[in-house]
């Protein structure tokens, strides 16, 4: 896990290790605000109080009292976030843009039992303590902010509704009839299957 500490917080300050999830920890701008992830949704916990200086002057000037506040540190902030699952994701990320040269990419590792975000990663990606030498869009969270169809990632909640009712067994195999679905006469599903690959084996016996 990977625990944010702040003390008087600088707008600059560095992260804890190099593989972190920088859109899901935010920045902070010049006044020290949080302006995106945990350091915005969590900025007057974290943030602290950088503390002040009030000097009394006479009519000539001359200070004559000075009160100081000390500054007091924010709140920890622990997150779910795995160090090493980071850093697999974001050495993976970095594979499949070289292999896919797509415009972006997403992963986002989860514990499935309690829904705690163990890695997560982004691609364009930024600096955010230099955030803005990048365009606003290579701020977004793409696995957080975008809307994606579920596609063919519904299987898997599909095949798992199909056993829970046992309607199927593990060991069944389907036909996928090419990808597409006749209802009353007509088309109504398209989905990309190989030619080559007609069937489709449950993966629930591996799974299991």
């Amino acid at each position: 896990m990977i625990e944010t500490e702040t003390n008087s917080r600088p707008a600059s300050k560095s992260t804890p290790f190099l593989p972190y999830p920088k859109r899901s920890l935010g920045y902070v701008n010049i006044d020290d605000q949080g302006m995106a992830g945990l350091e915005y949704k969590y900025n007057e916990s974290v943030k602290g109080d950088s503390g002040r200086i009030v000097m009394m002057t006479d009519a000539r000037g001359r200070r004559f009292q000075t009160v100081r506040q000390a500054p007091a540190p924010g709140a920890n902030l622990i997150t779910t976030i795995d160090e090493n699952i980071q850093y697999i994701i974001e050495k993976e990320l970095q594979a499949g843009m070289a292999r896919t040269r797509a415009k972006g990419m997403s992963i986002v590792a989860m514990d499935p039992r309690s829904g705690e975000i163990l890695g997560m990663a982004n691609y364009p990606t930024f600096n955010p303590n230099e955030y803005t030498r990048y365009s606003p869009t290579n701020w977004i969270n793409r696995a957080l902010s975008h809307v994606y169809e579920p596609g063919s990632t519904f299987k898997i909640a599909t095949a798992a509704a199909a056993l829970e009712e046992k309607l199927t067994t593990p060991d069944e195999v389907i036909d996928c009839q090419m990808g597409s679905i006749i209802l009353y006469g007509r088309l109504t599903s398209i989905a990309w299957v190989s030619a080559a690959r007609p069937i489709l084996i449950c993966p629930a016996k591996n799974a299991a």
